[in-house]
């Protein structure tokens, strides 16, 4: 008996086709924009020249093929077609040198005008960025002065430039007027030895400035200029063994305790610095010198006795009177006298201000006193120190920075009204503008999106059909009961057919993000090829035109091979099915892609 079995496999490609004609239609007009653009850049017509190109490259084959032309005429009529295609491409597109070429033969020129943009941008963008730094920090002036601020800039812009960018000295200026040094020309003086002491010692102007204050506030009156000032420093620095940039931190305090003691600042410079020459650094100097001192400002009840023998009521009295290495010789006497050679012990309890005194008693402070009359002859310090940094190569670099940043400050004052105004008239445009502009980001957004559900579309149309296909390869029934069981279980459905399973590795998701594949592959080929690039084909695959699938047109498909099977027991039937489904397997595993 004779049973047909008949397979029907239906799957409506409409909705695909008008999707994928939607794509083809948005992709058709960035071409068509494409297109138009190169049109406009004047390309010639290119059949003319075409055929030029062939009669030159037929000349050719005839005579390489005609079996009678020698080595030399071979070697001739190869240079000649090469020549006749430069000529014909120079005609058709105008003489044309590569990159590289124009670049070796032009290369200083080359180099020049790029060098020269780069300046010119470079340089703007550098006087406006001078520019404005100068002018925020000649802006902050109005809040520690009532001088008129074109009088500041007009000042700043005289100094010379080996002082420091006009943006440092106007910055140095304003710390100099929050200090307290109100006074204008003061403050200027104060400006310029601080900007000298800087360079010189290699520090910041902000901590010049710092010391040089404390020291005048400290001293008062004894200090008459920020100059005299910064003269001491330097010249602690030359006697003892210390730096200018050790000494800025603590000259402040010691200069507040000196005077409290009535002690003349050459005195204090000079213990000071002999105090550097045995001290583990400047900072313990400082601490053994303000131990000694604090002897004398809040004595121990031996030293206020001992003070009330020599006939004075405090160590102030004393140190007015005899000086500062006078008054300590005159307690160390005194002490010894009642004591014992341990007396010392007795006046200063403090360590540190022992430590200290050892070395200024060894010589009787012959080397103290002569370090105080070093001290004293400090005028001009400063301006020396700063005479030798001006010829150094740092110096002599300093200079030229700044003088061009002063010009670049000018440079930078006439661009800054046509930037503004240009940066005003621009944030106006946007706010009149900003509905046009939010519409063109849309427009932008809806293309994408446009492009985007057209790939959704079709993935969306195809995936019953894939699944289907799926389901009968990879069902139960074909791997337990053969084709017949398949084709039955997946028409009968959920119910008898087992549920589907994630696509099979190795078949490209067309849902996937753009770039997520380098190489697109599929394990049993596909119908529909996303989008150009390179491809891995396999046997059995079929590669069709956009041409060939634009005429495929919608409705179904219908795959019906009849299968006749008779005259064999129910054994045998079941064994030519097996045998009919593996031949028709591959064939269905073909087919399946289209779909996908």
């Amino acid at each position: 008996m004779a049973k047909d079995v008949r397979l029907i496999i239906k799957g409506d490609t409409r909705d695909a086709e008008t999707a994928l004609r939607e794509l083809a239609r948005t992709g058709g007009q960035a071409a068509s924009i494409l297109e138009r653009e190169f049109q406009q850049l004047g390309t010639k017509s290119t059949i003319a020249f075409d055929n030029q190109r062939k009669a030159a490259q037929d000349a050719y084959a005839r005579i390489k093929s005609s079996g009678f032309a020698t080595a030399d005429e071979l070697k001739r009529a190869h240079k000649n077609l090469g020549d006749e295609m430069t000529r014909i491409d120079e005609e058709q597109y105008g003489k044309r040198t590569t990159l590289a070429q124009k670049f070796k033969d032009n290369w200083l020129n080359v180099t020049a005008a790029i060098s020269a943009g780069y300046m010119v941008k470079n340089f703007a963008e550098s006087a406006l960025n001078e520019f404005k730094q100068f002018e925020s920090a000649l802006t902050d002036m109005a809040k520690v002065t009532a001088q008129p601020l074109g009088e500041i800039k007009k000042q700043i812009m005289e100094l010379p430039a080996e002082l420091g960018s006009a943006t440092e000295l106007m910055k140095g200026y304003y710390e100099i007027m929050s200090a307290g040094v109100a006074e204008p020309a003061k403050a200027m003086e104060m400006l310029v030895t601080a900007s000298k002491a800087g360079k010189a010692a290699h520090i910041d102007q902000k901590t010049v400035v710092e010391a040089l204050t404390k020291m005048m506030a400290g001293f008062g009156d004894k200090i008459k200029s920020a100059k005299e000032a910064s003269d001491l420093l330097f010249t602690i620095e030359k006697v003892g063994q210390t730096t200018f940039a050790a000494l800025a931190p603590v000259i402040g305090g010691l200069a507040s305790m000196s005077a409290q003691l009535r002690i003349m600042p050459q005195e204090m410079g000079g213990v000071l610095a002999q105090l550097t020459q045995t001290a583990g650094s400047t900072s313990q100097a400082a601490t053994q010198f303000e131990a000694i001192m604090s002897g004398f400002i809040k004595p121990t009840k031996t030293m206020a006795e001992t003070l009330k023998a020599l006939g004075y009521e405090s160590g102030q009295a004393l140190i007015g009177d005899k000086g500062l290495t006078g008054a300590l010789m005159a307690v160390k006497t005194a002490a010894e006298s009642s004591f014992g050679p341990q007396g010392l012990g007795k006046l200063f309890e403090s360590k540190e201000a022992l430590i200290g005194l050892g070395p200024l008693f060894a010589d009787s402070f012959a080397k103290t006193n002569q370090a105080i009359k070093d001290v004293g002859n400090s005028a001009g310090a400063t301006d020396a120190a700063f005479e030798r940094w001006k010829v150094t190569l740092d110096g002599v670099e300093e200079t030229f920075k700044n003088t061009v940043g002063k010009v670049m400050i000018e440079i930078g004052e006439k661009l800054a009204p046509t930037v503004m105004s240009a940066l005003t008239g621009l944030a106006k445009w946007m706010t009149d503008n900003k509905a046009g502009i939010v519409a063109f980001f849309e427009g932008i957004m809806a293309v994408v999106n446009g492009v985007a559900g057209a790939i959704n579309a079709v993935a969306g149309a195809l995936k019953p059909v894939t699944e289907l296909i799926y389901d009968i390869v990879n069902s139960d029934w074909m791997k337990n009961g053969g084709l017949v069981g398949a084709v039955s279980g997946a028409i009968s459905g959920p119910s008898q057919a087992t549920a589907a399973s994630p696509s099979p590795s190795g078949v490209v998701d067309i849902n996937a993000p753009m770039g997520t594949y380098s190489m697109g592959s599929w394990a049993v080929g596909t119908a529909y090829v996303p989008r150009t690039g390179l491809y891995q084909l396999h046997r059995g695959e079929e590669v069709r035109t956009r041409g060939e699938v634009a005429k495929g047109g919608g409705g179904s498909v219908t795959i019906a091979p009849v299968i006749n099977i008779s005259g064999v027991s129910a054994a045998g039937r079941e064994k030519t099915g097996r045998e009919l489904a593996r031949e028709l397997l591959p064939e269905l595993q073909r087919l399946a892609p289209r779909f996908a």
